[in-house]
Formats: C-alpha cells, sequence, structure tokens
C-alpha cells in the first residue's frame, strides 16, 4: 500500500520516527544531556513505549544516528577522474564536505558526545571517519601519499572540526569558512 494513501498509519510513523531521532540530537547537542528515552519520548511528543516500538533500547537509537552519517557520508564522495587534475577534484571534495558538515553539525556533534559512552557508536564513528579519509585518498597521486603526510594533513584541514572552529569560533559565513579550507588544502 502506497504510504500515502490509506489511514496513514506509515507516514506517521516514518514521522514518529524521525521526531524521535531530532529530539535525541537535539537533548545532546542543544541541551548537553546524554538522552534517556524518557526525555526523547517527551520532546518528540510520544510515548516511551512508541520509542521502543522503533528502537529496541537507546544503543540501537544511537547507532541509527551514526547510520544516518555514514549514508551521509556518501553524498561527500566525488569519483575520482584520472583525467581531471586531482587538486581540482579534491576542491570540489571540499565544497561537498562543507555543505555536507553545515547540514548534519547536530548530528556529528552528537555522535561525537556519545562515543564517549557507547563502544558501538566509538567503532561507528570510527568507521564514519575512515570512509570520509578514503574519500581523500582516492584523488590523491600515490607517490603524494607515500612521500609525506599529506593524506594525514589534508584529513585535518578538510575535517568537519576545522569548518567547525571557523564557523562558531571565527564566526565566518559557510563560503568563508570554504574558501579558508580551500586556501589550505591548494597550500
Amino acid at each position: 500500500m502506497n504510504p500515502e494513501s490509506g489511514d496513514g498509519r506509515a507516514v506517521r510513523r516514518v514521522r514518529s520516527r524521525q521526531r524521535i531521532i531530532n529530539a535525541a540530537v537535539h537533548l545532546a547537542t542543544v541541551q548537553g544531556i546524554i538522552p534517556t528515552a524518557e526525555k526523547v519520548a517527551e520532546l518528540a511528543g510520544v510515548t516511551t513505549r512508541t520509542v521502543f516500538r522503533h528502537f529496541r533500547d537507546m544503543e540501537t537509537l544511537r547507532r541509527e544516528i551514526v547510520a544516518d552519517l555514514q549514508a551521509q557520508a556518501d553524498a561527500l564522495r566525488v569519483s575520482h577522474d584520472p583525467t581531471r587534475d586531482w587538486r581540482e577534484q579534491l576542491n570540489e571534495l571540499v565544497l561537498r564536505r562543507a555543505t555536507t558538515f553545515e547540514h548534519y553539525t547536530r548530528h556529528i556533534a552528537w555522535a561525537e558526545a556519545m562515543r564517549l559512552h557507547s563502544p558501538a557508536v566509538a567503532a561507528d564513528i570510527q568507521a564514519f571517519r575512515q570512509r570520509l579519509r578514503n574519500s581523500i585518498r582516492v584523488h590523491l597521486p600515490e607517490d603524494l601519499v607515500a612521500k609525506s603526510d599529506a593524506l594525514a594533513e589534508l584529513e585535518v584541514v578538510m575535517s568537519w572540526e576545522v569548518l567547525l572552529r571557523l564557523r562558531r569560533d571565527q564566526k565566518l559565513s559557510v563560503e568563508r569558512a570554504t574558501g579558508v579550507v580551500q586556501s589550505l588544502v591548494d597550500a
């Protein structure tokens, strides 16, 4: 059955699930607390039972949010094209990362906070970071990776943490922060 037709139960289920995820992220990132099922349910406007209908336990909810981040990492990928200059492709990757990181800042911050409380989330975050690292590696000439710390340097410069500091601490616009990162990558 089409979720848009009938009694709308499927639509309500999807919306309810998303409200639960958003509530958990809000509690962790805006209020700075470890979300409990009761607090998530209250903020999401659902019952605690509904939280556990969607998620087996709070660890499952945490991992679901990280899984969503990992899916977004796919959007960061720029297919390697050997006919194009690798520097040009890295700059395209910087633009994609800046856009994605800006959109998912709260989720990333939440996952970073939760990794201290969950070995499973910590492992998921490590896998996420490895995917980001690999998205850089594919664009670098092998001789550059082999002879220097270029990959490690680029990974730091192109990280969410650098963009976050430029945006929040230095109060730069998305465009200016992205430009700073592109200048660092070019250097």
